[in-house]
């Protein structure tokens, strides 16, 4: 079963090569239930933020350890938690369930999720990539994340997994700078209040002096 998603451009012969390289790898790992290329994203159009979200979509720093989005091929099928897309084994979904319906957003990641869970393997294969044109207004970019974010913990809780570090600094990332804001003018207060006391102490000490020489 071959699952193929819009905005994406897919390499010639994309359904027989994932058909050939499922029966080879099925030779050596029976287990396998789920393969796909890795994605090289590209910008949707020559604009600035269109690259910077590109850029960040094909970064550690912004994708953290997603393997198929930051990974070189290394000649050899790469055992993954997750590929884009997917071209499944049939026998396995009747097994464990198709995509979760309920679920708008991370389908894809909490089934196979329910895949590992249940013995199975995910392969990530190569040299071919997925051309991927993401999204590229702020509004649209930010209405994604917050998708993703609203129901990655969902998808986690329904196939009983925990979340990752790369889960989590997005929500550490916004707890720090609610924290920095709110500590902001506080800092901002104890060095006026410490700039007054030194201008207060100066004072007192050019008096007290001025006061000396006086009476001398």
């Amino acid at each position: 079963i071959c699952r193929m998603d819009c905005h994406s451009w897919y390499p010639d012969h994309y359904i027989s090569r994932l058909y050939e390289k499922f029966l080879e790898i099925q030779k050596y790992d029976p287990s396998v239930a789920n393969i796909g290329f890795a994605v090289e994203t590209q910008a949707r159009r020559d604009s600035l933020f269109s690259n910077a979200v590109a850029i960040t979509l094909s970064s550690k720093t912004g994708m953290g350890n997603s393997t198929f989005r930051t990974a070189s091929w290394t000649g050899k099928p790469i055992k993954v938690d997750t590929v884009p897309f997917g071209f499944f084994s049939r026998k396995k979904l009747m097994e464990i369930g198709l995509f979760d319906a309920n679920l708008p957003k991370n389908q894809d990641d909490e089934l196979n999720r329910r895949i590992i869970n249940s013995g199975g393997s995910i392969y990530m294969i190569g040299p071919e990539k997925i051309i991927y044109f993401p999204v590229d207004k702020p509004t649209k970019i930010a209405k994604m994340f917050y998708n993703y974010g609203l129901y990655k913990p969902i998808s986690l809780q329904k196939s009983g997994n925990k979340p990752s570090l790369r889960h989590l600094i997005p929500s550490i990332f916004v707890i720090v700078c609610v924290l920095l804001l709110i500590a902001a003018p506080m800092f901002l207060l104890g060095i006026m209040l410490f700039y007054m006391l030194v201008i207060i102490i100066y004072n007192d000490v050019k008096k007290h002096r001025i006061a000396q020489l006086l009476a001398i």
